[in-house]
């Protein structure tokens, strides 16, 4: 027997009949429970009781996630046991955090006495970038690929280079709007002159590839012309740090983060005094491979500690020097 099943504002299961099968039943019912996710993502509903519906204490569905634009997580069921194709079992909540392998999604339901509770849901896989440069999480299955959740809106880095995932939610009292925010804990790195990447997980292969293009240095950040999203909009994205000199490695590029910890760097291979205020420089990433980038570096990049270093090489009659001293972080 084919069950019709949906999700109540307060996130109760609601089972209903046909009307042909519903003759000597309910048509229609609210079951008290919750909902959980287990280790293959697919979704359960612990149920309490029911009155009038034969069902096992855990029903199990499976479907197709999303998220709908209110950022509710969605399961359209697919064809399978007694559920019946592309009804739409819609919790709301919010996406509170993003681990390297884990989504992770809060809900509230609430009984029939009017106790209300909080709980998680937590989806495994992990995150890339799609071909929008939009922020997608890799929702691994049982039985076949991964499902792709991509999340719709624009992203941004924030002053210590945390990236920074925002959107809005209607609220439910007062129909305000409310911003949400969810951080990705990770670091920049720089594949070539087109592609920068932010790393959440190595090991995990957890991590954001970004089509973006190089546009200048400036004195406290690194600034790139990124597109977000189906129009691809040009926006400026800028990695914050600190131009800084090194007798045995040269220029670089020292990357900030929140927790004082060097994750990402970028090294200069060869560097040539452009004039008597600036030098130029040819930029190679932490894995020591040539970008493809030459940056023209003003003395005031370099406050007080670039002063001499220049003052040397100027002195010297050096044009160009080269090192091939790695840099340690």
């Amino acid at each position: 027997m084919k069950i019709r099943y949906e999700v109540d504002p307060h996130n109760r299961l609601i089972a209903a009949r046909s009307k042909k099968e519903s003759v000597l039943n309910k048509y229609r019912e609210v079951l008290e429970g919750r909902f959980s996710i287990d280790k293959h993502n697919s979704l359960i509903y612990h149920l309490k009781r029911s009155r009038d519906f034969e069902l096992p204490q855990q029903i199990k569905f499976q479907g197709r996630w999303s998220l709908n634009s209110q950022h509710d997580l969605v399961l359209t069921l697919d064809k399978w046991n007694n559920q019946c194709q592309g009804d739409k079992l819609i919790i709301s909540g919010n996406i509170i955090s993003a681990k390297a392998d884990e989504l992770v999604f809060s809900a509230m339901t609430r009984d029939s006495r009017g106790k209300g509770q909080i709980y998680l849901l937590k989806l495994s896989g992990f995150w890339q970038a799609d071909v929008y440069n939009r922020l997608s999480f890799n929702i691994e299955k049982e039985e076949g690929p991964a499902e792709r959740l991509t999340l719709e809106c624009a992203w941004e880095v924030d002053r210590s280079n945390k990236l920074v995932y925002n959107y809005t939610k209607q609220g439910l009292k007062r129909k305000d709007k409310l911003i949400q925010s969810i951080a990705f804990q990770g670091y920049w790195d720089v594949i070539n002159k087109h592609r920068i990447s932010y790393i959440i997980s190595r090991e995990l292969n957890s991590r954001f590839d970004f089509k973006a293009s190089f546009e200048k240095p400036l004195k406290n950040s690194l600034q790139y012309q990124i597109g977000i999203g189906i129009n691809n909009k040009k926006t400026p994205l800028k990695i914050f740090g600190s131009w800084r000199v090194n007798k045995k490695v040269g220029v670089y590029f020292e990357a900030k983060q929140e927790d004082r910890r060097i994750q990402g760097i970028l090294l200069s291979a060869s560097y040539a005094i452009n004039d008597r205020d600036s030098l130029l420089v040819g930029l190679r990433n932490r894995s020591n491979q040539d970008l493809g980038i030459e940056a023209r570096l003003s003395r005031k990049f370099f406050n007080d500690q670039g002063e001499a270093f220049i003052q040397a090489l100027a002195s010297k009659n050096e044009k160009t020097v080269s090192t091939g001293a790695g840099f340690r972080w």
